[in-house]
């Protein structure tokens, strides 16, 4: 071969390693709150300084990612042979601190002329995307996350915390009526994965950057971690007490807490909390930590009232007292004289009754085969005035050593309760929806073949009586109004008992 003493011509392009990022953040996608370091090298060196670039995405029309928005060109420096570095800020692309998703493209020029790249424009692939879903990255994409706050900019205390039993909802001030609630200190909206459809697509830690263009929203955000960095519990007594080992991780943003014997009064707890970013605040790029601040008033647990009119009453209570014993409730100075109940069980009326004596205010004991009053039967009580008889009603507790409550009913009439475990206030709204304390009958003898059910109205001194709804599906009972005409299907009303037929033996569990 004749030797000409020519450099063959270089055609081929350099190759560039994949680009490493370093943010802030921990493991998954590469993440940042302020500034993010893309370092890259290539396997031959550079005619000239490479330049990165960083745009935002954006979302286009059908569900697809593009870079469309602000571009930032940060400077590229080098770190050795054949190797540089950019650092692109929060600030390069727009002057202002911006939350999103970056796509980053690198060029590289050798000395023949031959360009490499690195990144992808399009980075993914125009896959479509219909439902509110993490976007699906093209092999080869570049891209990386902007968060600059905690929890979407959001602190106020019923965003974040929520408290059960919560007697008063919706308010600053949470209460509640006893003396172990359960806090629930929520970062995020329950999604179980970002690649999944999320049930409550509105803000929280893991939807600070969501893209939205017509119908189609793209959840970029897949950094929705929290850690509870502090929690500080004061009490009425304003002694402060550490309880961070206390709260436990429910999920990647969710926390609970289940504090015991409470006292009386007004209780804070204050927590600080860190995002997968490192976010401590809620401020855009603040290093302040926020403090997450719920007040709870604990209050003594009201007593449930059953209204007595005067006459017959045939009442109820929905869930297990405090006290049986039938002279403790109603006490020697109450009017009612006379107590009675079916025992569905073994076929007897129990009563208790009492004398006046004419010329004072004192009035005997109840006295007869009925001694306790309780949740598993309905009474008839007899009172020549108004009155209100209340029963404390302690909240189930778990671990208790009982069975949930059964209602025994044999073939024919039986006398039942309206047992709730919810304990709702008795209440005749003007729809079942509206109201309280109610309950559609379908519903609550579900359980049994039953053909009617009757309560007994002193006002309208007649019975109210509600048969199975078989035109329409359940949950359509109407509330009887407190006078005028009694509707085709009332609903059962708590703190009622109910006469009820049915055509074989059963079990109501309320």
């Amino acid at each position: 071969m004749l030797f000409t003493g020519k450099t063959p011509a270089d055609g081929l392009a350099p190759v560039i390693a994949a680009p490493t990022l370093t943010g802030t953040g921990a493991s998954g996608q590469a993440v940042s709150n302020g500034s993010m370091t893309v370092a890259f090298s290539s396997g031959e060196a550079a005619a000239t300084t490479p330049t990165v670039t960083g745009t935002y995405l954006t979302a286009v029309s059908g569900g697809n990612l593009t870079a469309g928005g602000s571009v930032a060109t940060p400077t590229v420096t080098s770190t050795g042979t054949n190797a540089w570095e950019a650092i692109i800020k929060t600030t390069t692309a727009t002057g202002t601190s911006k939350a999103g998703l970056v796509n980053v493209r690198i060029s590289l020029t050798d000395a023949a002329g031959n360009t490499a790249t690195a990144g992808i424009a399009d980075p993914d692939s125009t896959t479509a995307l219909t439902t509110t879903l993490a976007p699906v990255f093209a092999t080869g994409a570049v891209v990386f996350e902007f968060d600059n706050r905690l929890n979407e900019g959001v602190n106020t205390a019923t965003s974040i915390f929520t408290i059960s039993p919560d007697t008063a909802p919706s308010t600053d001030v949470f209460s509640s009526d006893t003396a172990s609630p359960y806090v629930t200190i929520d970062f995020g909206n329950h999604a179980t994965s970002q690649n999944t459809t999320d049930v409550a697509a509105t803000g929280g830690e893991d939807k600070e950057y969501t893209l939205t263009n017509s119908s189609t929203t793209i959840e970029t955000d897949t950094h929705g971690g929290v850690e509870i960095t502090s929690a500080t519990w004061v009490d009425p007594d304003a002694v402060s007490t550490d309880v961070l080992a206390d709260v436990a991780s429910a999920d990647l943003n969710t926390f609970v807490w289940a504090p015991s014997s409470l006292a009386v009064g007004t209780h804070t707890l204050t927590v600080q909390a860190k995002d997968d970013a490192g976010n401590v605040s809620t401020a855009v790029g603040s290093t302040t930590p926020t403090s997450f601040k719920m007040t709870i008033k604990i209050t003594a647990r009201a007593d449930y009232s059953v209204a007595i009119k005067p006459g017959s009453n045939l009442i109820s209570i929905p869930a297990k007292p405090s006290e049986t014993d039938i002279n403790t409730i109603i006490d020697s100075d109450s009017p009612i004289d006379f107590v009675m109940t079916y025992d569905n069980d073994t076929g007897l009326w129990l009563v208790a009754s009492r004398d006046t004596d004419a010329d004072s205010d004192t009035f005997d004991t109840l006295t007869g085969n009925l001694s306790t009053i309780d949740a598993g039967h309905a009474y008839w009580v007899n009172s020549d005035r108004f009155l209100t008889l209340k029963f404390a009603i302690p909240r189930a507790s778990a671990g208790e050593a009982s069975f949930p409550a059964i209602i025994n009913v044999y073939e024919g009439w039986n006398l039942v309760p309206i047992g709730d475990p919810a304990q709702a206030a008795p209440s005749r709204g003007t729809t079942l929806a509206a109201s309280t304390g109610m309950v559609d009958p379908d519903v609550y003898f579900s359980g049994v073949t039953w053909s009617a059910a009757s309560t007994f109205d002193p006002a309208r001194n007649a019975y109210v009586k509600t048969t199975p709804d078989v035109t329409t599906t359940s949950g359509t009972c109407v509330p009887t109004p407190l006078g005028g005409t009694v509707p085709t299907h009332p609903c059962l009303e708590n703190g009622l008992g109910y006469f009820v037929y049915v055509t074989k033996d059963g079990v109501i569990i309320p």
